[in-house]
């Protein structure tokens, strides 16, 4: 490396759920383990892949499913551990926008997506339900799903139950609206998939050093035909994607491999955000005090209710109804960070079904950097789904493990 720095790139901006990264930096873990950390957040989360593949960041975060389509567009990446696990993704809508819980409702409306892959799954998911892809418009509308909704340049938009729909059910109490008219077609239950961790975030490492190239390799265009989009930027930069990008260099002897060459580095970097999520399971309020301190941007009524929907939550009914904080389950925060490997064969068949990858695609994980006990998969996937799904409408009138400091 040019630096002795390990570079990380967040798949978004900072957000509640990637507290143990940030965690992490602010108690010194990373230090502790005889690593520096840069963090960094993109503009627009479509970069991240290509930066982290391309070797111009060591590390970072991204989505499963971009991080398989990422390695069959050429992409040297791999994931070497889970951050957020499963959480619930889907189309987002309003109550009275038309949109209803019947997916052929979105004939005729115009559909948000981040990146380019919400429109392949949406695009795919017409084709069982007796429509085309030239049944919507598509709007590429990168990090402002719900601001496009708040504004109506958007119908719906594709996004997670612990982020977009916590921000549009803040804006509704704003707007003397309940928070009840903010629902959510989930792309799982609508695909047959039995899981959402096609949208699983993972920690990724690069397979070439900093400022390495990819040579020799022609990588797959962006499909984004007769996509509008939010934001003119965006809509250059997808333009400009869609051209056939190569690479050039000779053999590639000369660029280094980042997660081989730095094998070491890798591993600390996973026991020092470990750590942090440990503290974070022990004492997620304690935890959020300490983020926000470090990162006071974060400290805001909005934050707290992601963070509320994304973390550890005491929660079990006692004889008299009432929760009884005796008793812990969990959300999506991965507590071993480990990959799971029943959720990445899931996706990967998935892929496959969507066209992203080839038959004969392996999957780009490794749980070799985690030097700690993993824990045993859950037993039934369905009714764990179920389950937190129940959970999660409780926080959403309740509140969650912050309930009670406003």
């Amino acid at each position: 490396m040019s630096t002795d720095k390990i570079t990380f790139l967040l798949n978004w901006h900072a957000t509640p759920y990637h507290l143990p990264i940030f965690l992490a930096q602010a108690k010194g873990y990373y230090a502790a383990e005889g690593i520096k950390v840069a963090l960094l957040e993109p503009n627009d989360p479509s970069d991240v892949t290509e930066i982290i593949g391309s070797g111009k960041v060591d590390m970072g975060c991204k989505a499963m499913i971009h991080t398989i389509a990422g390695k069959a567009r050429g992409f040297p990446i791999k994931s070497i551990g889970t951050l957020l696990d499963e959480p619930f993704t889907g189309v987002i809508y309003l109550e009275g926008s038309g949109v209803t819980e019947d997916f052929t409702s979105l004939r005729g409306k115009r559909i948000g997506y981040v990146g380019e892959f919400g429109k392949i799954q949406i695009d795919e998911l017409t084709t069982h339900y007796g429509l085309t892809p030239n049944d919507y418009t598509a709007v590429r509308c990168g990090m402002n799903i719900a601001r496009a909704i708040k504004e109506g340049t958007i119908d719906a938009g594709i996004g997670l139950e612990n982020v977009q729909m916590c921000e549009l059910e803040e804006w509704c109490k704003t707007q003397g609206r309940p928070t009840s008219d903010v629902k959510m077609l989930r792309i799982d239950e609508l695909a047959e998939l039995g899981c959402c961790c096609f949208c699983s975030i993972l920690y990724i490492a690069s397979l070439l050093g900093r400022g390495g190239a990819l040579g020799g390799l022609r990588l797959r265009p962006l499909e984004l035909d007769h996509v509008h989009t939010c934001e003119r930027s965006v809509l250059s930069r997808a333009m400009r994607a869609e051209i056939w990008l190569t690479f050039s260099r000779s053999d590639g002897t000369g660029n280094e491999d980042f997660l081989n060459t730095h094998k070491s580095e890798a591993a600390a970097f996973m026991r020092a955000v470990k750590r942090a999520t440990d503290e974070m399971f022990a004492d997620p309020k304690a935890a959020w005090d300490a983020f926000c301190e470090f990162k006071p941007i974060m400290n805001t009524r909005l934050n707290e209710k992601i963070y509320e929907r994304s973390v550890p939550f005491l929660q079990s009914k006692s004889r008299s109804g009432l929760i009884d904080r005796n008793v812990r389950s969990f959300t999506y925060m991965s507590r071993d960070a480990a990959n799971v490997v029943r959720d990445w064969t899931k996706v990967t068949n998935y892929s496959k079904r969507l066209g992203i990858v080839s038959d004969d695609f392996n999957p780009n994980m490794t749980n070799e950097f985690l030097s700690w006990p993993l824990l045993d998969e859950v037993a039934d996937p369905i009714e764990n789904q179920k389950r937190i799904a129940r959970r999660q409408m409780q926080i959403a009138m309740n509140g969650g493990v912050l309930a009670g400091r406003h």
